[in-house]
């Protein structure tokens, strides 16, 4: 596992740190800088939802784009509209121009994260998937925890323009990494051709265990063989290549809908209530008094706790399953949201952030192992890009959801029909999600 971790270590790990930083700092300070330039919260939540908005935009093209042309340009690609996006931040003085240069910036984040995702489903095995994507997730939290504190402090001493750019040294830094170490997954593959093009609800299960195990086996002397991140021949058959389009999206959303109907509204909670609070902390914070600089500390709290969680996290994912880690996450996340009403200072917000870290953390790299088990070997980059639109659906929930019960109600009934939503996406993974590392184990 060391050797594994060591291959991926600048591929992968380092710049997925460095973007991590970068967004988190981006992501706490735009909202504050909003309302510094006279916008009212309402506002700031529809800035935030454009970068929401450009992440959902991103997934299909980006799924197409992994499959067509390899993990590696993708990434590039996105670090790039991230540099891009950053640099109009740093000059940017109106609420307009920050709501563009967030749905830039969300755009690369969306093709970021599948991209990435491909990647490691490639380069990674079954056994040792949990933990290798659980520590991905901990350089994720890793950037949540110097992000925010980092960005608050210069925004306090030197302006918010100066926190961006910071944000802006650590995407550069990203890309230099990704165009030198990133191998290029460029997996050939096949679209199994289906006589028939209804599927019903009880076949959908069939497929998934049909399309794991593979649809048919091609002579290897035709194909090239498939190779891992660290230069070992993959051990799944080669499979012959076919041109994907965007209707083969649709295709995948039809073909797995019974995983969607269920897994999928899941991760829509998930990215429902890790938006909300990533959006209602700086708020109620900026409601009780609190500047950036203690938001930010709030923050660097949360992602301490958080980064205990990742490996221990990955190996339950491993030994007993994804739910394991999923449930408790939403349960917590739910309750803790529906508790921000009851901060009144900088300690009790920071002892409340604790909690939020406990159960972010148990849901370290949830979303993304999941998805990477349920993403069927030949139309792995559709299926993904299908599932991270599903996980970006709940992250312009939630900005809306917040802005239009700010402006109805009050932000105080934000924080508790976002924690309901928390409560009932847990329900929904504990008794009617099925166990997604059973299913693999069972497709080998």
């Amino acid at each position: 596992m060391l050797a594994l971790y060591r291959t991926l270590a600048l591929p992968v790990y380092v710049p997925s740190m460095l973007m991590a930083i970068g967004q988190a700092l981006v992501v706490v300070m735009l909202p504050l800088y909003v309302i510094k330039l006279g916008g009212h919260p309402a506002q700031a939540s529809l800035v935030i939802g454009a970068l929401s908005i450009g992440s959902l935009l991103s997934n299909v093209p980006a799924g197409v784009g992994v499959s067509r042309y390899g993990d590696k340009i993708v990434m590039s690609l996105a670090v790039v509209l991230s540099v891009l996006a950053d640099t109009w931040l740093v000059f940017a003085a109106s609420i307009a121009a920050l709501a563009v240069a967030a749905f830039v910036l969300g755009t690369g984040t969306g093709m970021w994260m599948l991209s990435r995702l491909a990647y490691m489903s490639e380069a990674v095995p079954l056994a040792q998937r949990g933990r290798a994507i659980s520590l991905m997730g901990g350089t994720q939290r890793l950037g949540g925890f110097v992000g925010p504190a980092a960005g608050g402090l210069l925004a306090v001493q030197f302006g918010f323009a100066v926190a961006f750019a910071a944000a802006l040294l650590c995407f550069v830094v990203s890309l230099l990494l990704v165009r030198k170490y990133t191998a290029n997954h460029l997996v050939v593959q096949v679209h199994a051709e289906r006589d028939d093009h209804s599927h019903s609800a009880s076949d959908s299960a069939n497929d998934l265990a049909n399309d794991l195990i593979g649809a048919r086996t091609i002579d290897s002397r035709q194909v090239p063989t498939p190779v891992r991140v660290d230069g070992s021949a993959s051990t799944r058959p080669p499979l012959l290549a076919q041109r994907p389009g965007l209707a083969s999206q649709w295709h995948v959303l039809r073909d797995y809908r019974g995983v969607f109907a269920t897994a999928g509204i899941a991760v829509i909670a998930i990215a429902v209530v890790r938006g909300a609070y990533g959006l209602l902390i700086p708020l109620w914070g900026t409601h009780i008094g609190l500047d950036p600089a203690a938001i930010g500390i709030t923050f660097s709290i949360l992602s301490s706790i958080d980064m205990l969680l990742f490996y221990p996290v990955g190996i339950v994912m491993d030994r007993y399953g994804r739910k394991w880690a999923g449930v408790p996450c939403l349960v917590l996340l739910g309750v803790s949201l529906l508790l921000l009403p009851a901060t009144i200072s900088f300690w009790t917000l920071g002892l409340l952030a604790m909690l939020f870290g406990l159960g972010n953390g148990l849901g370290s790299g949830i979303v993304m192992t999941m998805g990477s088990d349920l993403a069927p070997r030949q139309r792995r980059g559709e299926f993904l890009g299908v599932w991270r639109s599903l996980a970006d659906l709940g992250f312009i929930a939630a900005p809306l959801m917040i802005s239009a019960l700010t402006v109805g109600v009050s932000l105080t009934a934000a924080c508790i029909v976002c924690g309901v939503v928390g409560l009932v996406g847990a329900f929904v993974m504990a008794f009617k999600v099925r166990e997604s590392l059973h299913m693999q184990e069972a497709a080998r």
